[in-house]
């Protein structure tokens, strides 16, 4: 049940990711692949009184920060000939970080308190979720093409659960010279509502509703990565940037728009 007027109003929020992975393959075709995840969340928001002019009454920071999620996943080679090859992901991802955060608030009666944080705010659901990928790879001449299609939900929730997920991913890669490759692919996601909901999650704000999460989101992301020998042994080390800007966003109730995003990665192969 909100509020007809939201008091508390959230002007921008930023969100960083640690993911650490490992990747083992036991045979030919079957490739192991774990991955740990961190995440920070900072969120600055506006208060206002709730009633007569709704005066504006001042600002405030929450932010959360723990480990999200840790998943395993196999990836399981179909086919492969000269120019294509196909994969089937198969996996469970489980969340591990707090589901019931709290942060300090300042509230419409114009004092500060503490309260469980947001759906949006908290680094996990503490869901146990399946992994349900296909993604084929295929080459002509020097160029890579590549996509990838995956579908995660939640088997299990405490109490509540982010929405499933619907993710494609289109791409191709072009070297440059024998140590570096460019590289542009689109993203399209389709996210479900938050599944259930937490009574003690009530504040007068927008991210508080179940229902303001989700929707369709469409992103170009443009990339390099290069090899170099730094940490030492028989492989290269890979390093790559993206920056993912988005192209289309049709999110389900109120929310806030995406900006963008920087990725940066480093592999190391033994």
């Amino acid at each position: 049940n909100m509020p007809m007027y939201l008091s508390v109003v959230p002007q921008k929020m930023t969100m960083k990711m640690l993911m650490l992975g490992m990747m083992y393959a036991p045979t030919d075709n079957l490739t192991l692949m774990g991955m740990t995840m961190f995440n920070m969340k900072n969120m600055n928001l506006n208060t206002h009184r709730a009633m007569m002019d709704r005066e504006y009454l001042g600002s405030f920071e929450t932010s959360t920060s723990d480990i999200s999620n840790v998943s395993l996943t196999g990836l399981y080679r179909l086919t492969e000939r000269e120019n294509s090859r196909w994969h089937l992901h198969l996996g469970l991802d489980v969340g591990l970080g707090s589901n019931d955060s709290v942060g300090n608030v300042l509230t419409p009666m114009n004092q500060k308190m503490s309260m469980t944080s947001p759906y949006g705010m908290q680094v996990s659901d503490q869901a146990l979720r399946s992994i349900l990928g296909l993604t084929n790879v295929s080459t002509f001449s020097d160029l890579i093409f590549g996509n990838q299609l995956v579908f995660n939900k939640a088997l299990a929730k405490k109490n509540w659960a982010y929405g499933s997920m619907l993710e494609f991913n289109s791409w191709f890669q072009k070297p440059m010279n024998d140590a570096t490759a460019l590289s542009a692919r689109i993203q399209y996601t389709n996210q479900g509502s938050i599944e259930g909901n937490d009574l003690r999650i009530h504040a007068p704000v927008q991210t508080a509703n179940p229902q303001n999460y989700g929707g369709e989101t469409i992103n170009l992301g443009l990339g390099i990565n290069t090899v170099f020998n730094i940490l030492g042994g028989k492989s290269g080390d890979r390093f790559g940037f993206e920056i993912v800007i988005p192209l289309h966003q049709r999110k389900t109730g109120l929310q806030m728009k995406n900006s963008f995003s920087i990725i940066l990665g480093i592999q190391k192969s033994f």
